[in-house]
């Protein structure tokens, strides 16, 4: 990350929250959808949950930081099934 550029390089730089699990990531240019779970969380919290996250600059250009927008929870094809 320099002056010029203050965007961290792709999805590489999207590190987990406390307590969260990075599941999977899919970069789309302007955001990175992010599925995360939290194994220590009590039954029903622990996921999987979606986020678009998107690296927000500072005002004065240097620097910045991620914003994470909350989606939903998530299933994978099978919990689908079973929840049907």
């Amino acid at each position: 990350m320099t002056a010029t550029d203050p965007t961290p390089p792709g999805t590489d730089a999207i590190d987990p929250r406390a307590g969260e699990e990075l599941v999977h990531m899919e970069d789309h240019g302007a955001y990175t959808f992010v599925v995360v779970k939290r194994p220590d969380a009590p039954e029903g919290a622990r996921g999987p949950f979606a986020y678009h996250v998107r690296w927000i600059p500072d005002i004065d250009g240097d620097g910045g930081s991620y914003r994470w927008q909350y989606l939903g929870e998530t299933y994978d094809e099978e919990e689908e099934k079973q929840h049907d």
